[in-house]
């Protein structure tokens, strides 16, 4: 629900406010900063994936088959493993060529991340702006109730 207001019986009371103590604070410190520091540490992380995902992978396996049984001695069934029971191996694994699905990929990411560093340069100066603009109001403000009180006092 609201009130509505008559304007004839509404008084507006002065700020107690001095505009020496407001601080509007810097662009890292509000959470829009924040948002695209994460949105840029995560797509950094992407193009990190991306790039190791070009780099070989060295895989190692082993195992052994176990072909005799004894369903009374598991010693003897132990004694039943041959030679030939054995693997082991080394497995590399390196993309060679992939039909520039690498180099489309990579260049989407960085054009990405170029996209989200742009926009925070952007809203960062959009914030200085209004900062500016606000402090000139405070300033204002301030130099209002100066010449206010020297009235005042005259």
């Amino acid at each position: 629900s609201h009130i509505e207001l008559d304007l004839k019986q509404t008084q507006l009371l002065p700020l107690n406010t001095q505009p020496e103590k407001i601080h509007i604070g810097s662009f890292e410190d509000n959470v829009q900063a924040h948002q695209y520091q994460e949105k840029i540490a995560q797509k950094n992380a992407e193009i990190s994936l991306n790039n190791r995902s070009q780099f070989p992978v060295i895989s190692f396996y082993s195992n052994y088959y176990l072909y005799g049984s004894d369903p009374h001695n598991a010693y003897d069934a132990l004694n039943d493993i041959r030679p030939n029971s054995w693997n082991m191996g080394l497995s590399i694994r390196w993309n060679l060529f992939e039909g520039f699905k690498y180099n489309s990929e990579s260049a989407r990411l960085h054009f990405e991340l170029d996209r989200i560093n742009e926009e925070y340069r952007l809203a960062k100066r959009e914030f200085d702006a209004q900062t500016q603009i606000s402090q000139h109001k405070i300033d204002r403000l301030y130099q209002l109730q100066k010449n206010d009180v020297l009235i005042v006092n005259e």
